[in-house]
């Protein structure tokens, strides 16, 4: 739970020098094609992610309720 914790407590304190960091000292053209990488990855992840819990979610038809009385 401590790392939970933590790694909401330090992303936002971390972020932004890291993130100056990097976009400093790497030129302003190689930043572009990184982070388009990085979401194309992330898009293919949650696409194979959501395609197995589709497949692992039992699908039921939905059912009427019968007619006691006719």
């Amino acid at each position: 739970m401590a790392v939970y914790t933590l790694s909401h407590l330090l992303g936002p304190i971390l972020g932004p020098p890291v993130g100056g960091f990097i976009n400093q000292n790497m030129a302003g053209a190689r930043c572009g094609p990184v982070q388009i990488t990085w979401v194309f990855v992330e898009l293919l992840l949650l696409l194979a992610v959501s395609g197995l819990l589709w497949r692992a979610v039992p699908f039921f038809p939905p059912t009427r309720p019968r007619n006691i009385w006719p």
